[in-house]
C-alpha cells in the first residue's frame, strides 16, 4: 500500500497534510450505540455497577500542583488563570470541579468516552467546560467530518470543533478510531444477570400464590375443611403455641412444599456475581463494604492496593489527556501532576525512625520531627546502644564508657577482674543466692509499680472503646445502637462472633493499641533499666542510659496486638451476654464497665508481671552480653510452680548467643514461644565455665516431616510388615494397635504403627521428634489407623499440626498418640472438613493456639499440659473430627 511512516508522524504531530488521517479514519457516520442510554440507567438502578461510583468518587477530589519548565529550573505555579479554571469550571454551582470529573469518570466506565464542550472568552482561553452524556453524541469525527455532533434534548444539534472538545477514550482495540469501549461493557451480562434475580426474587413476595403445606384428605367436605382448618390455628397459632405436637387420621396425609434448588441458589449465585463483577474492576471487597472475610491486616493492605492498582492508572490516563489537550491552549511548557495517592507505610517508616534512634544513626530531635513532634531542647543528641563508644586508634579499652576519662579496674566481690566492653571476660563465679535475691527484690519492687500503671491503661482503653462506640451520642445509628440490633440466632458463640464483626467496623483498634503501647512502653523502659543496672552493680560494669533495642519494641508492639485483641474478644462475650439478657442501652454500657474482666486488676497483674519479666531479662542479658562475658548460666526459681522444661536447665550454662533447649536466648526471651515466657520467673546469670551443652533446635513431633534428615540409625524410613488383620473394623484396629503402644511408648524415639484398610500392618522406626511415614503409598495410607509415640520432652500431650493435617489429608479412620501420661485419638468423620496442609497448620498456630494462649493470660490454662489439648478441641469443633485424651491406664 505503500504507507509512510512519515505520515503516521505528520498525523500524531499534526505538522503536516491529513492524507494518513483520511486514510485511517472512516468515511461513514458513527451514531450512538442503541444501548447507551439503557446502560447509563443501570448504573441509577443496579447496585453491581457500584464499584464504578466508588472509583468516580475517589478520583473526582484528588488534588494537584501546575509546574513549569523542567529539570532543576521546574518550579510550581502558585497563581494562573489555569488554576483559577481549574477551580471553578462552569458557572452552574452543582457543576463543581469535583462532580464534572466525577460525571466524566463515570461515563469514562461505562462507555469508554467522556465529552467535555470549552467555552472560551474573547482571548480565546478556556473559561467553561460542559459535560456531554454519551447518548446525546450523534456523531464523532470522521472523513470528511471534523466535528462532534451533539444533540440536547429538545431536540437541537450543534457541531462541537475538535479544538472545542476535551476528550477521556478508553480506545477500542478493534478500531481506535471509533467510539471507546467501557470497561463496563465486558461485564454487561453479569451486570444484567444480578438484576434479573434481584427482579425475580422480588416477584415471588407478589406471585408465590402457593402454601407452605398441602393436606390430602379423600372424601370431606368444604364444613369439615374450614373447621379441621379453625382448629389447626386455634392449637398452633402464636408463639406461646410452638413445639406442640399434632395428631390427624390416619387417612390424612401432609407435603411439604419446598423450595426449589433453582430458587435456593439464587443468593449464592448473586453473590458470585457481585465478586466476579468487583474482580472484574480489581477493586478489593474491602473497599466496597464486604469485611465478611477481612481483618485489620487485611484493610490496610486494601487500601493500597486499590490506591496503586486501580485509581493511580486511572489518574495518569486523565493527567496525561489535561496536559495534552488543556494546557497548551493556556501556555506551552505547562504540567499538571496529581498528588500522590498510595498510602505511606507508616509501620515500616516507624521501624525505621526506631531503628535509626536506637542505633544512634539519627538525633532525638530528628526523630521527634519524623513522629510529627515538635523538637525539644537537648534533643540534638545521638542515643548509643549499650557497650558502643567510638575507639580512635590508640585510645586504651579501659577508658569509662561514659566519656569522663577516667580509668576503671572493675573488680567481682570474690575477686576476679573483668574485662571491660570488647575484651573476652574471665570466669566469674557470681554468689548465684546474691544474685537471685537482688534479681527477686527488682522484679517485685518493679510489679508494684507496673500493676497501677497497666490497670490504668487498661481502663483507660476500655472507657475509649466505650466512647468510640457512641457513649456520650444520641445518635440513632452509632455503635450501641447497632450492637442492640445484633442477630441473636444461635448459641452465644455465634452471639459474640457478630458482636465483635460489629465492634471491628466501629472502634478505631489501631489507635487503642497505640494508646496502651504509649502508657505500657514506661514499663518496658524501666524494667529494661532496672535489669541493665542490676547487671551492672552485681559485676560492676559501667554503662551508658540503657534504652530499649528495636527488637524489644516490636515484640512488645506484638504483645500489646495480642493484649488488645484478647480485650475485644472478652468485651464481644460480655456484651453478647447482656445482648441475650435483655439489656437496654445504659445497662449494656453498665455491664461493661463494671462486670467485664479485660480491666480488672487480676488481668493487669498478670500482664505486669510478664511485661517485667521479659523487660527486666532483656537489660540483664543485653548488658552482660555487651561487656563481653561469653557465658550464661539459667536459674530457675527453684519452688513446685517451675515448667518441667525449664527444672531441666536449672544450672546449665552456655555461650552467650547461644540457645538453651527450649529455643530461648535467655529467660522471658520476648522471640520465644508463649508456653515457655507466660509466668516464668527464671534468671539468667553470666560467667560461669561451661557445666554441659545440652544445646538443641527446638521442633514440634509431627508424623510427617521430610526435609533430608538422618533417621535413627542414620537409616532411611522402611515399613516393617507385621502380622495381618483380614478386613479389620476401625475399633478392631485400635485395640490390635493398643497392644504395640505399651511396646512403643517407652522409646525416646518416635515409632509409627500402621494398618491399612485391608489389615495390612507395618512399623516405622523414626526420630526423637518425628516419624515419616512416606514408605507406604498414597492408597495403603488411605483411610488407614495408625498410633505412633511422643518420647519424654518432645511431647506437649497431645497432637500437633502436622498430626492433624496429615489425618484430614489421609482421611485416617483412627489415629492415636501415647506419651508418657496419656493417650489421645482422632476420628475423621464424613462431614469433617478437609483443608490443606498449609492452612491446617496456619490455622492451629495463628487462630487455635492463640486461643489457649488467651486463656493462659487469664490463668485458666496450664500450657505445658494443656495448651495442645485445647488447640485440638476447638479445632475438632471446627472441622468436624472426633477428638478425645485420656489419661493413660
Amino acid at each position: 500500500m505503500g504507507i509512510r511512516w512519515e505520515a503516521v508522524k505528520a498525523l500524531i504531530t499534526g505538522k503536516a497534510d491529513s492524507g494518513m488521517m483520511d486514510f485511517m479514519q472512516s468515511g461513514r457516520s458513527k451514531p450512538p450505540d442503541r444501548n447507551t442510554e439503557e446502560w447509563l440507567q443501570s448504573y441509577l438502578n443496579n447496585p453491581r455497577l457500584a464499584p464504578v461510583r466508588k472509583i468516580a468518587t475517589d478520583l473526582s477530589s484528588i488534588q494537584g500542583k501546575l509546574y513549569r519548565g523542567a529539570g532543576e529550573k521546574r518550579k510550581e505555579v502558585q497563581q494562573h488563570p489555569f488554576l483559577d479554571f481549574w477551580d471553578c469550571p462552569n458557572p452552574l454551582p452543582e457543576l463543581t470541579a469535583a462532580n464534572i470529573w466525577r460525571l466524566l469518570e463515570i461515563w469514562y466506565q461505562l462507555k469508554g468516552m467522556a465529552l467535555c464542550v470549552i467555552e472560551r472568552d474573547h482571548r480565546g482561553m478556556p473559561t467553561e467546560l460542559w459535560p456531554v452524556p454519551p447518548h446525546w453524541i450523534m456523531d464523532i469525527p470522521h472523513r470528511g467530518h471534523t466535528y462532534y455532533t451533539i444533540k440536547n434534548p429538545d431536540g437541537k444539534p450543534a457541531n462541537v470543533p475538535l479544538t472545542d472538545a476535551f476528550v477521556l477514550k478508553d480506545l477500542n482495540p478493534l478500531n481506535p478510531y471509533t467510539s471507546g469501549a467501557g470497561q463496563a461493557e465486558a461485564v454487561a451480562d453479569e451486570v444484567e444477570a444480578y438484576e434479573y434475580a434481584t427482579k425475580y426474587s422480588k416477584m415471588l413476595f407478589f406471585n408465590d400464590a402457593r402454601p407452605d403445606y398441602l393436606i390430602a384428605a379423600p372424601g370431606v367436605t368444604e364444613e369439615q375443611i374450614k373447621r379441621f382448618i379453625a382448629s389447626l390455628e386455634a392449637r398452633h397459632r402464636g408463639p406461646w403455641n410452638a413445639h406442640r405436637p399434632g395428631i390427624i387420621p390416619r387417612e390424612v396425609n401432609m407435603f411439604r412444599m419446598s423450595d426449589s434448588p433453582r430458587e435456593m441458589d439464587f443468593i449464592a449465585s448473586r453473590k458470585d456475581l457481585r465478586d466476579t463483577i468487583n474482580s472484574h474492576w480489581g477493586v478489593p471487597p474491602e473497599m466496597l463494604g464486604i469485611v465478611e472475610n477481612s481483618n485489620r491486616a487485611t484493610a490496610a493492605a486494601a487500601k493500597s492496593i486499590y490506591a496503586e492498582n486501580v485509581l493511580t492508572p486511572q489518574l495518569m490516563l486523565r493527567q496525561n489527556a489535561i496536559n495534552v489537550q488543556l494546557l497548551p491552549q493556556f501556555e506551552r511548557g505547562l504540567e499538571w501532576e496529581y498528588d500522590d495517592i498510595i498510602p505511606q507505610d507508616e509501620e515500616y517508616q516507624l521501624r525505621v525512625a526506631n531503628e535509626g534512634l536506637s542505633r544512634g544513626a539519627i538525633m532525638v530531635n530528628e526523630w521527634r520531627t519524623k513522629m510529627g513532634l515538635d523538637s525539644v531542647e537537648g534533643g540534638d543528641v545521638f542515643l548509643m546502644p549499650i557497650g558502643c563508644m567510638v575507639v580512635q586508634k590508640g585510645d586504651f579499652l579501659s577508658t569509662d564508657m561514659r566519656g569522663d576519662g577516667a580509668n576503671i579496674n572493675p573488680i567481682d566481690p570474690a575477686g576476679a577482674n573483668i574485662t571491660p566492653a570488647g575484651v573476652k571476660a574471665r570466669r566469674v563465679p557470681p554468689d548465684r543466692n546474691r544474685v537471685r535475691h537482688a534479681m527477686d527484690k527488682t522484679r517485685r519492687e518493679q510489679e508494684r509499680s507496673a500493676g497501677p500503671i497497666i490497670y490504668r491503661a487498661l481502663k483507660k482503653q476500655l472507657y475509649g472503646i466505650i466512647k468510640q462506640l457512641g457513649a456520650d451520642s444520641k445518635a440513632e445509628d452509632d455503635g450501641w445502637t447497632k450492637l442492640l440490633t445484633v442477630d441473636m440466632s444461635g448459641d452465644m458463640r455465634n452471639v459474640a462472633d457478630r458482636v465483635e464483626s460489629i465492634l471491628l467496623q466501629t472502634v478505631d483498634w489501631p489507635y487503642s493499641e497505640s494508646e496502651l503501647l504509649s502508657n505500657v512502653r514506661t514499663v518496658w523502659q524501666t524494667a529494661y533499666g532496672s535489669g541493665a543496672e542490676l547487671a551492672s552493680n552485681v559485676y560492676n560494669i559501667s554503662i551508658r542510659q540503657p534504652s530499649l533495642t528495636h527488637q524489644l519494641l516490636v515484640s512488645g508492639a506484638q504483645r500489646i496486638k495480642g493484649i488488645t485483641d484478647t480485650t475485644r474478644e472478652m468485651l464481644s462475650k460480655t456484651i453478647a451476654e447482656g445482648i441475650v439478657a435483655g439489656d437496654g442501652r445504659q445497662q449494656l454500657i453498665d455491664r461493661v464497665r463494671t462486670v467485664m474482666p479485660g480491666a480488672s486488676p487480676g488481668r493487669a497483674g498478670v500482664i505486669a508481671a510478664n511485661e517485667v519479666h521479659t523487660s527486666l531479662m532483656s537489660g540483664n542479658f543485653n548488658t552482660i552480653r555487651d561487656a563481653g562475658f561469653t557465658t550464661k548460666t539459667w536459674l530457675t526459681a527453684g519452688d513446685n510452680d517451675v515448667r518441667e522444661s525449664h527444672r531441666q536447665l536449672n544450672g546449665v550454662t552456655i555461650g552467650i548467643n547461644e540457645r538453651f533447649a527450649n529455643g530461648l536466648l535467655y529467660p522471658g526471651d520476648p522471640n520465644g514461644r508463649p508456653s515457655d515466657i507466660i509466668g516464668c520467673r527464671c534468671d539468667l546469670i553470666a560467667g560461669e565455665e561451661i557445666q554441659t551443652a545440652p544445646i538443641q533446635e527446638y521442633s514440634e513431633h509431627d508424623i510427617l516431616r521430610s526435609g533430608g534428615e538422618d533417621h535413627i540409625d542414620n537409616l532411611p524410613p522402611e515399613a516393617e510388615r507385621l502380622p495381618d488383620i483380614k478386613q479389620p473394623l476401625p475399633d478392631e484396629a485400635a485395640e490390635s494397635l493398643a497392644m504395640y503402644e505399651r511396646e512403643i511408648a517407652e522409646n525416646d524415639f518416635e515409632t509409627a504403627i500402621v494398618m491399612t484398610r485391608s489389615g495390612k500392618s507395618y512399623r516405622i522406626r523414626g526420630r526423637r521428634s518425628s516419624v515419616d511415614i512416606s514408605a507406604l503409598s498414597e492408597e495403603e495410607l488411605y483411610k488407614a489407623v495408625m498410633t505412633h509415640n511422643h518420647p519424654a520432652g518432645v511431647t506437649k500431650y497431645s497432637f500437633s499440626a502436622e498430626d492433624i493435617s496429615n489425618a484430614l489429608e489421609h482421611r485416617f479412620a483412627v489415629l492415636r498418640g501415647v506419651d508418657d501420661e496419656y493417650e489421645y485419638e482422632i476420628r475423621t468423620l464424613s462431614n469433617t472438613v478437609v483443608k490443606d496442609a498449609d492452612t491446617v497448620r496456619y490455622e492451629f498456630k495463628n487462630k487455635y493456639m492463640r486461643e489457649a494462649l488467651n486463656e493462659a493470660w487469664n490463668r485458666r490454662l496450664n500450657m505445658d499440659t494443656d495448651g495442645y489439648h485445647y488447640a485440638c478441641q476447638r479445632m475438632s469443633e471446627d472441622y468436624g473430627f472426633y477428638y478425645v485424651r485420656r489419661k493413660r491406664k
